[in-house]
């Protein structure tokens, strides 16, 4: 996450300058999107699907992502790993880019009515910020990331907070 002191890593070399970030974990969990292939989820029935245009009928053969906005696969049977994988994500490279990204951005009404996008969906730019490096952890490498106490909620989002 680019913070307040160094705003700016809209560049090719991002991931070497931009060295803060902040671990994460609104819910447990907070994403699941990959799962083994089930015996009972055929390549036939996907492929048929897809070559007449059919789409998934509910039922013990579904998968769903679509209920959760893609965050969380759901099928009969499903078990998580035990081991849990940390997903790098860089969201915004700078104020500039978080604008561009969240505030300029058109969401599909069908969308937000039934709750996905959350508050980028009613951001303006006055309430987006880069938080202060007090607020965020150095990054030292993959191996020392530092998931104590983590954060349920963006930081970039509450011009006030």
């Amino acid at each position: 996450m680019p913070p307040r002191e160094e705003p700016d890593h809209f560049h090719a070399r991002f991931v070497e300058t931009m060295r803060w970030y902040r671990y994460m974990e609104p819910s447990y969990p907070n994403q699941v999107k990959g799962w083994k292939r089930q015996k009972h989820f055929t390549l036939s029935e996907r492929l048929r699907r897809l070559l007449f245009g059919l789409s998934p009928q509910p039922g013990p053969r579904s998968i769903d992502l679509a209920g959760t906005g893609g965050h969380r696969v759901h099928f009969p049977g499903a078990t998580l790993c035990p081991d849990d994988f940390i997903l790098k994500h860089y969201p915004v490279l700078s104020l500039d880019h978080a604008v561009r990204k969240y505030v300029e951005k058109t969401y599909a009404e069908t969308e937000v009515s039934v709750g996905f996008h959350g508050w980028k969906a009613r951001a303006a730019a006055v309430d987006l910020r880069l938080p202060s490096v007090a607020e965020l952890r150095e990054f030292r490498g993959d191996a020392v990331l530092d998931i104590a106490d983590p954060i349920t909620r963006t930081l970039i989002y509450g011009a006030s907070a």
